[in-house]
């Protein structure tokens, strides 16, 4: 119980120095008092995940340390701390963590990361892998873009429309979900679709255009790697 202090200190530090997402809008986060360890322990791991979407890897892995050092390792913290070895590109490392969870409860988020891991180096085993996550936890945004994505890359087109528009329906106002699709669109040739996507979601010519070089950059790729 004497550590609440220090730990929400540390919060309140740690939310002083984060980037503002909204400018010219001061907003007050109220964070009730914990009032178990366990729940301290909760507080300390949401704070992890706030730092590694911040991209603040260092940091988040820093607290994995700690936490292992008051509560004991679990498999959460596994996986929180195989996501921030893999952001900064320590693979073997990541790897070794992502295989020892695939028989856990996060089962799915080792098969994402193993999946982000591989489809650089080995394609056809980094789809597989990102499948079998999808599978797993088919509302799961992230997964579902992923998946897409690598399928779009690996001129799986038809394929790769089933993952993206699921993205977009599970999720219309994720503009990732909704540019990925737009890309394939763009690659499919179909135009009509590019225009309702983008009508859909507000976007001008100069935001396709955008759009258009990265779909122009990827088909590129795809066919320099189909000549080897």
């Amino acid at each position: 119980m004497r550590r609440w202090p220090g730990l929400l200190l540390s919060i309140a530090l740690f939310g002083c120095a984060a980037p503002q997402r909204m400018s010219g809008t001061d907003t007050s986060v109220r964070i009730d008092q914990p009032s178990t360890e366990d729940e301290v322990a909760g507080v300390h791991t949401d704070l992890v995940r706030t730092m590694l979407a911040r991209k603040q890897y260092y940091a988040a892995l820093a607290h994995i340390e700690d936490l292992r050092n008051r509560n004991g390792d679990s498999d959460e913290l596994s996986m929180l701390e195989a996501e921030g070895l893999r952001e900064l590109g320590r693979n073997a490392e990541a790897t070794v963590i992502y295989r020892r969870l695939l028989r856990s409860r996060y089962s799915a988020e080792a098969n994402h990361g193993l999946g982000l891991i591989y489809v650089r180096g080995n394609p056809s085993a980094g789809i597989d892998y990102l499948g079998t996550a999808v599978r797993q936890r088919p509302t799961d945004i992230e997964m579902r873009n992923d998946y897409g994505y690598a399928l779009m890359q690996a001129g799986r087109y038809e394929a790769a429309l089933t993952e993206l528009a699921t993205a977009m329906e599970l999720a219309p106002g994720n503009s990732r979900a909704r540019n990925n699709l737009l890309i394939l669109l763009m690659l499919s040739g179909d135009e009509a679709g590019v225009q309702r996507v983008a009508a859909s979601g507000g976007l001008d010519n100069a935001a396709l255009a955008v759009l258009r070089r990265q779909a122009a950059s990827l088909r590129s790729r795809t066919v320099a790697a189909g000549s080897q």
